[in-house]
């Protein structure tokens, strides 16, 4: 399990981030007006399966994953994930998800 994948510590990335740029720029750290996570291969695949069950949904509605409006899985369909995806998607009704996978890959089975 890769650290990222837990919301916590996401959350606690982009807050990092969200500090440096304010301290590179001598002003406050900016606000987050929406959140778009993009990922290749596995990456977002692992970050749906933490988001099956109420906590860990509970825990995608604070901080800068509240935000999040949209999701681009590249190549990610080497497993179905229909079940996790469909939560995730019940909790975030305006939730955008893009899936863009390559019949030769070996996503396509879910594609």
């Amino acid at each position: 399990m890769h650290a990222l994948e837990r919301p916590a510590n996401l959350n606690g990335l982009v807050d990092e981030v969200l500090a440096e740029v304010g301290a590179i720029l001598s002003v406050a750290p900016p606000s987050l007006s929406k959140l778009i996570l993009s990922g290749h291969s596995r990456a977002p695949t692992t970050f749906w399966n933490r988001s099956r069950g109420p906590t860990p949904i509970r825990r995608m509605q604070r901080g800068a994953l509240a935000k999040l409006s949209e999701v681009w899985m590249f190549d990610t369909t080497y497993t179905c994930h229909i079940p996790a995806w469909s939560s995730w998607l019940t909790s975030k009704p305006n939730l955008k998800v893009s899936v863009f996978f390559r019949d030769n890959s070996g996503t396509a089975s879910c594609g």
